[in-house]
């Protein structure tokens, strides 16, 4: 069965005009690799944000990744990535939950001993 991205692209089109998150998603994916529209990472970002903002769980991994490797031409931000990756883990993300605990593995350890 052959891909119809441009089809594909139209209908995500008609729902994110509904507001709903995940075909803001997808749309944002299509967006990011070039699948039937030219690529756009700032239309991708956009989308990946609207999409997390409303609670959608891969669209805040997303953009975790992005921000955890700096992506898209943002400048790296662990800080953010950590918010974005902590929500979508709580919603059972079990990527953003590898992501989260690489990420607390990482994190200095503080000598409880020598202040």
């Amino acid at each position: 069965m052959e891909k119809d991205y441009t089809q594909a692209f139209e209908w995500y089109q008609k729902a994110v005009k509904k507001g709903d998150a995940e075909p803001q998603y997808y749309l944002g994916r299509m967006y990011e690799l070039g699948w039937a529209v030219d690529k756009d990472y700032t239309q991708a970002l956009k989308l990946y944000q609207q999409a997390a903002e409303k609670g959608y769980a891969e669209a805040q991994y997303k953009l975790g990744l992005i921000l955890d490797h700096d992506l898209f031409g943002l400048r790296k931000n662990m800080q953010e990535a950590r918010v974005w990756y902590q929500k979508a883990a709580e919603q059972g993300h079990e990527m953003a939950q590898h992501n989260l605990h690489l990420m607390n593995q990482a994190q200095p350890r503080v000598n409880q001993d020598n202040p």
